[in-house]
């Protein structure tokens, strides 16, 4: 298989330089959103769960993700991991308590859920789709529009054809895109959680 593409993928998005070198915790969560969704599809789920569950503690999202991923182990009947997606959220309560004084403070004191800000603002729903090849640049979007076309083209072949089409994939990795993005869109749309845009 081509792996070297990837690296060339990678350079080929504008953002790259300056969030990667950055204070920026894009680069991290995306790296730990997709080791944890390679340990899910290797079966570990115990460790794809504890990785899971640290997922908000590197960007807010990462609720909107463990959501999904809560979703993914009702539907799969993986019942016994769900208790591990509280990994994070009792790891960093407890370390915190101390000095905030409640266990819950990683819940309590969120500080994206708090009133506007006036240095964020608001937009139009569909702001991330027109403005996509900005983002990603022109190389990723046509990558990623290829791609999505092609799932969308087999997902339904697989409803018609009536082939196994795996539940895990379809939750983990189109799940995962698809809740971050409309997350992201409402957010921007409704001028909530201090969304920059």
């Amino acid at each position: 298989s081509p792996n070297y593409l990837v690296t060339l993928f990678f350079i080929g998005s504008p953002f790259v330089y300056s969030c990667t070198l950055s204070g920026l915790t894009e680069p991290l969560f995306a790296c730990l959103l997709i080791y944890s969704i390679y340990q899910s599809f290797e079966n570990r789920h115990s460790l794809a769960s504890i990785c899971f569950s640290l997922l908000p503690f590197v960007r807010s999202e990462g609720l909107i993700i463990l959501f999904v991923i809560l979703f993914y182990y009702l539907i799969s009947r993986n019942w016994k991991y769900i208790p591990l997606l509280a990994t994070g959220h009792l790891a960093y309560g407890l370390m915190g308590w101390p000095v905030q004084k409640t266990p819950f403070w990683v819940i309590t004191k969120i500080p994206y859920a708090g009133g506007k800000n006036v240095n964020y603002g608001a937009g139009t729903w569909d702001y991330y789709i027109l403005h996509l090849s900005e983002i990603l640049g022109h190389p990723i979007t046509i990558l990623l529009c290829i791609g999505l076309a092609l799932s969308s083209l087999r997902l339904l072949g697989s409803v018609w054809q009536r082939i196994n089409f795996s539940v895990k994939e379809m939750v983990l990795i189109y799940g995962t895109f698809l809740a971050f993005s409309i997350a992201h869109s409402i957010f921007w749309f409704f001028g909530i959680f201090n969304s920059f845009g």
